[in-house]
């Protein structure tokens, strides 16, 4: 089985013109399925809309998304921000899409958390 994937951390900035660009590429390219990785909370407003727009747009493909809570040590978020991100990530994401496509949350792109550290910050 081949898999595309693309790690689009800044996802939720891109603009129309570039998820549509996006959309018509990841169709005619790779095989069934297609992985992305971004970080939604780049954008405070609307941090799942252009996720949203690529699960309408690309039902020929078998989409898992992975969405991570922070990125890097840039934003050194604490336990308690990490549990609200991951609240509204199922509030605002996973209610609606889990069973369209796959989703997978991470509490940090490339993090270094051991297990129970991974638990404690995604326990609602």
């Amino acid at each position: 089985m081949s898999r595309l994937g693309i790690q689009a951390v800044l996802l939720s900035n891109w603009s129309n013109t570039s998820v549509g660009n996006f959309i018509e590429v990841a169709g005619q390219y790779g095989g069934p399925s297609l992985d992305i990785g971004f970080a939604p909370f780049f954008h405070k407003a609307n941090p799942f809309g252009n996720a949203g727009t690529i699960i309408s747009q690309l039902k020929s493909k078998r989409l898992k998304f992975i969405v991570h809570l922070s990125f890097h040590q840039h934003d050194q978020l604490d336990n308690e921000t990490i549990k609200q991100r991951a609240a509204i990530t199922f509030e605002k994401f996973v209610k609606l899409y889990l069973g369209k496509v796959d989703i997978s949350i991470s509490p940090r792109l490339e993090d270094e958390w051991s297990t129970p550290q991974y638990t404690e910050a995604l326990t609602i």
